[in-house]
C-alpha cells in the first residue's frame, strides 16, 4: 500500500508538498478505511484543483521517482540526470522525493534528492515489529549500512553504484538483499499509471479475452455494472496482407522473423448489444474505447492489491463510471487492498456519502506560482452535512480560479 508521498522543487512545487493515505480521525465511512497496523489507510483519494495548479506535476513527480528507481542501475556513468526544478528555485537546490509504502505488511520508508549531476542524499528504512531500522543511509558516494545491512551492499557500492544512480536500484539488481528487492518490486510493478499514449491496455484486454474464459467473464460483468449495455466481446485476428514487415517477395516454405509476423496481425474488437454489434475502434465513443481499455487492468489491480494512479480520470468517461469506478476500489474487499490515486475536475465526486474529508485533496498556486496541496481535513469548520460541491466552486476551500463572482456569490448563498 501506498502511505504517503512528499516532493519538493519539480516543476510547479517549489517548497515541499505532502500526501498521506493515512486516514484522520474523521469517523466517516470507516468501513472504506485499510487497518494496518495501529493505522488505518484510505482506499482512495482525489485531487482537485485549476489547470496550471499543479495536480498534474504531483503525479508526475510519483511517476518521475518510480523511473527513477526503476531504471537507475542502467543509467549510464557520467551522464547528467534530468531535474525539473521550479523556475524561482536557487541554481544549487536539490529536487526531492520520499515515500512511505508497506510490502507483505512490512513499512518501509525511502527517498532521495538529486540535482543534474547526481545523488546528493538518499535513504532507505524499514519497520519491523512496528520499530524503524535503518537498512543504509548514503550521502554523496559515502553509504552507511545499518548495522543488520553490514557487507551486504559490497558489490553493489564497488561494481555499479555511481554517483547518478540509486543505491536502491544498483542493491536490488546486485545484492542479495529481500529488503531491496521488495521495495524495487512496489516501485517496477505495484505502481501502475494510467496513460493511454504509453500503455497499451487496449490490446491487453483482448487479449484476456481470447485466452482467458473467467477473465472475460469478469470483465463482461464489470462493463455490464457500468450499464453499457454491453452483453458479449468478440475478438478477431487476422493477418493484413502486405502489411509493413510482410517480405512479400519470399519463398512460402521461408521461416520469417518473429517480429514481422507479429506486424502482420491485426486485432479487432467487437462489441455486442442485444440487437446490433459495434466495432469498437470505427464505431464506439471515445468513452466506450476508454472504459473498455480500463476494465481488465482494473480487475487485475483489485485482485493483485496494486495502486493505481491515474491523472484526470474523468477524461472521456461519463461522470457516472467515474463515480462508479471510484466506488468500485472504495468497497473492494480481499486479502490484497488495492488503492486510487487520481486527479479530477468532476465535482459530482465531491460528496460526504461517498468521500471522507481527508480523501479530498486540492491544489493551488501562492504569489511565488508554486503548489499549495492540502486536504479538506486540513480546513477547519467544514460542516459533515455541508455542500462540498458548491462550496468547492465557490471558492470557500480555495483550489479554484474566481472566474465568475457572481456565480460564486450565489452557490455561497444557495449552501
Amino acid at each position: 500500500m501506498l502511505l504517503s508521498f512528499s516532493c519538493s522543487n519539480f516543476c510547479s512545487i517549489k517548497d515541499q508538498v505532502s500526501l498521506s493515505m493515512l486516514a484522520s480521525s474523521d469517523s466517516a465511512h470507516e468501513e472504506a478505511l485499510i487497518p494496518y497496523d495501529r493505522e488505518r489507510v484510505l482506499r482512495a483519494a482525489a485531487i482537485y484543483g485549476p489547470n496550471g495548479s499543479g495536480k498534474s506535476n504531483f503525479i508526475d513527480a510519483v511517476s518521475m521517482m518510480q523511473n527513477f528507481v526503476s531504471d537507475s542501475v542502467q543509467v549510464k556513468p557520467g551522464l547528467k540526470l534530468n531535474q525539473y526544478a521550479h523556475k524561482l528555485s536557487a541554481k544549487e537546490e536539490p529536487t526531492r522525493f520520499d515515500i512511505q509504502f508497506t510490502v507483505d505488511s512490512v513499512r518501509y520508508a525511502y527517498g532521495f534528492s538529486y540535482r543534474t549531476e547526481g545523488i546528493e542524499e538518499e535513504y532507505f528504512y524499514y519497520f519491523p515489529s512496528g520499530r524503524k531500522t535503518m537498512i543504509f543511509e548514503r550521502s554523496g558516494m559515502e553509504v552507511t549500512p545499518g548495522y543488520r545491512f553490514r557487507g551486504k551492499f559490497k558489490t553493489a557500492i564497488a561494481d555499479v553504484l555511481r554517483e547518478n544512480r540509486l543505491l536502491l536500484s544498483c542493491a536490488a539488481n546486485f545484492s542479495n538483499v529481500p529488503e531491496a528487492m521488495a521495495a524495487y518490486l512496489f516501485f517496477d510493478e505495484e505502481l501502475t499509471f494510467y496513460s493511454p499514449e504509453a500503455n497499451n491496455w487496449r490490446g491487453y484486454v483482448a487479449r484476456l479475452i481470447m485466452e482467458e474464459p473467467e477473465k472475460k467473464r469478469q470483465i463482461l460483468a464489470l462493463l455490464q455494472r457500468f450499464d453499457t449495455g454491453i452483453r458479449d466481446v468478440r475478438v478477431e485476428t487476422v493477418v493484413i496482407p502486405g502489411a509493413a514487415g510482410e517480405s512479400q517477395g519470399a519463398a512460402e516454405d521461408q521461416p520469417q522473423i518473429g517480429r514481422a509476423v507479429e506486424e502482420n496481425r491485426r486485432t479487432r474488437i467487437f462489441l455486442q448489444y442485444d440487437q446490433f454489434e459495434t466495432n469498437l475502434i470505427n464505431e464506439e465513443s471515445k468513452g466506450v474505447q476508454r472504459l473498455f481499455e480500463i476494465v481488465g487492468p482494473v480487475l487485475d489491480i483489485l485482485d493483485t492489491g496494486k495502486v493505481l494512479i491515474f491523472d484526470e480520470i474523468e477524461d472521456g468517461l461519463h461522470e457516472r463510471v467515474v463515480w462508479e469506478l471510484l466506488n468500485i476500489f472504495l468497497t473492494a474487499r480481499g486479502d490484497k487492498p488495492a488503492q486510487l490515486l487520481f486527479t479530477t475536475h468532476d465535482t459530482s465526486l465531491l460528496d460526504l456519502e461517498l468521500l471522507r474529508r481527508d480523501q479530498i485533496w486540492f491544489t493551488e498556486l501562492d504569489s511565488s506560482r508554486s503548489t499549495n496541496l492540502y486536504s479538506l481535513w486540513d480546513i477547519k469548520n467544514v460542516r459533515k452535512d455541508e455542500n462540498i460541491s458548491k462550496g468547492y466552486i465557490s471558492g470557500k476551500y480555495g483550489g479554484i480560479p474566481m472566474l465568475n463572482r457572481e456565480l460564486a456569490r450565489k452557490c455561497l448563498l444557495e449552501s
